[in-house]
């Protein structure tokens, strides 16, 4: 006769939801952040923007590269791994810029415009009401006292790009007026996403194949432009085939 007496069962273990890191998991970010967020949505440059401001604020005596200084650096770089020319920055962000085109907007500027609209709008709430924006953004005064920042600030803003304060909101008043070590609320810029038309530095599969596919790339890509540039394209050297390392 089978037992009546209930079987406890193990609760379902609940799937690990993935995070950004425990950086980008918190609830603020710095501003500096938020705004290579929207422009790159690479998880692992956001990661490192966030470094570099918390460096800068802990020794504010010292000079670190301004954001476009330091962005324009990896900018640089991924052009020679990127397969799209500007592909570090977001597709909508980038439109029809180049690296080098002076003539069209900058994908930074965009994406400061960008945050700002953010910004701007409003929150909807569990209920479905919508929050005070105000709540959205907070900073440190002239005073050095931390405060909100009001929702009018994000309408036409000053953003200065210091080297020594990272950067600085105008309040539209005196030139020294004004909100440094801006600090944002995350959830509005999460809702964006990662950038998934391309694997970012921190998706990159570590596999032998991909590896050498893109190592091939790379060299095709640097004799090309050797050869645009009339340089002699040297021919990788090697061992020749069918040799060994024993004596005869």
């Amino acid at each position: 006769m089978p037992s009546t007496n209930p079987i406890a069962k193990r609760p379902a273990k609940k799937a690990k939801k993935r995070g950004l890191g425990p950086l980008l998991d918190r609830e603020w970010w710095p501003l500096e952040v938020a705004i290579v967020w929207v422009a790159t949505g690479d998880v692992e440059l956001c990661t490192l923007a966030f470094q570099l401001v918390v460096e800068r604020r802990s020794n504010p005596a010292s000079k670190f590269p301004s954001l476009a200084m330091w962005l324009m650096t990896y900018e640089g770089r991924a052009t020679l791994y990127e397969a799209a020319p500007g592909a570090i920055y977001r597709k909508r962000i980038r439109g029809d810029w180049k690296p080098g085109d002076r003539a069209s907007v900058h994908p930074l500027d965009s994406a400061i415009a960008e945050t700002a609209t953010i910004l701007r709008a409003h929150l909807r709430g569990r209920r479905g009401r919508a929050r005070d924006t105000r709540r959205l953004a907070r900073g440190k005064n002239d005073d050095g006292q931390v405060s909100w920042i009001p929702t009018r600030a994000w309408s036409n803003p000053a953003l200065v790009d210091h080297r020594k304060r990272g950067m600085i909101l105008g309040a539209g008043g005196p030139q020294d007026a004004g909100w440094s070590e801006i600090d944002v609320l995350s959830e509005p810029f999460k809702v964006l996403g990662a950038d998934r038309g391309r694997q970012t530095i921190a998706q990159r599969q570590d596999l032998l194949a991909v590896a050498k596919k893109n190592n091939e790339r790379v060299r095709a890509k640097l004799a090309k432009r050797d050869e645009l540039a009339g340089r002699v394209v040297k021919k990788p050297r090697g061992r020749p085939k069918g040799s060994t390392n024993v004596r005869h």
